[in-house]
C-alpha cells in the first residue's frame, strides 16, 4: 500500500507523462487536440514502467489519479 508521499510522487509522474502524450502529434487529433485514447494508453505504459514504482501499485492507483490528472493536463494545454 503506498503512503501519501508515494501517492503525490506517482501523480506528479502520471502528470509529466500525460503531458508528454498529449503534446506527442501522433496522439492528436486533426483539429489538434488530443486523442485521449492515446494519451491515456502512453501515459499507462511509461507509467507502468517506471523503476521508481510497484507495477502492482500502478495498476490500483493509476485510474484514480487520471481523471484529475487531464484535468490539470488540458488546463496546461490551454496555457501554453
Amino acid at each position: 500500500m503506498m503512503n501519501d508521499v508515494m501517492i503525490r510522487s506517482l501523480e506528479e509522474t502520471i502528470f509529466v507523462n500525460t503531458l508528454r502524450a498529449a503534446r506527442n502529434p501522433e496522439n492528436l487529433l486533426e483539429c489538434g487536440t488530443p486523442n485521449w485514447n492515446f494519451v491515456d494508453a502512453d501515459a499507462y505504459m511509461d507509467t507502468i514502467n517506471d523503476p521508481r514504482y510497484d507495477r502492482a501499485d500502478v495498476e490500483e492507483n493509476f485510474y484514480n489519479l487520471f481523471d484529475g490528472v487531464c484535468f490539470a493536463v488540458d488546463k496546461a494545454l490551454e496555457a501554453a
